[in-house]
């Protein structure tokens, strides 16, 4: 008599191996949708951040102002630096408004993004020459907490 051996998987193997092939790969989105949200504030902070050079030489002319339009120069007086649109901040809108002009000791201008992944960096930040503040009395500096 000839011993004869089946070779290959059983079904019930081949659907563990699907099943644990599956959960693997639900963990790696979520851990890589955690991660695209922490790029997308980090790419923020730093657009945000570079506005404190911009800030400070407009503001080196205290009869310079400072304007508010998105795209356009950040300088009535143009000083090849434009305010970042939704797109740059990879938000899905942007407003700036101008807190302080030129002419006082501390210029600044208010940056309020919406659309951010991390509910917290939604809030408004206020850029001066002196940095990046939480408070529109520009006195806690930093981006808000959470963010």
């Amino acid at each position: 008599m000839i011993n004869q051996t089946k070779k290959g998987f059983t079904l019930i193997e081949l659907l563990i191996v699907i099943a644990i092939i599956g959960i693997l790969a639900s963990i790696i989105l979520v851990s890589l949708n955690s991660a695209r949200n922490k790029a997308t504030v980090a790419a923020y902070k730093s657009t945000v951040s570079s506005l404190v050079p911009a800030v400070t030489m407009c503001c080196d002319n205290a009869t310079n102002t400072l304007q508010t339009t998105a795209g356009s120069d950040i300088c009535s007086v143009a000083v090849g630096s434009n305010l970042p649109s939704a797109a740059d901040m990879k938000a899905s809108s942007v407003t700036y408004a101008s807190v302080n002009d030129c002419s006082t000791s501390n210029p600044a201008i208010s940056v309020t993004p919406a659309g951010l992944p991390i509910s917290a960096c939604n809030a408004t930040v206020y850029v001066s020459t002196q940095g990046i503040y939480s408070d529109s009395s520009l006195t806690t500096s930093g981006f808000p907490s959470g963010c």
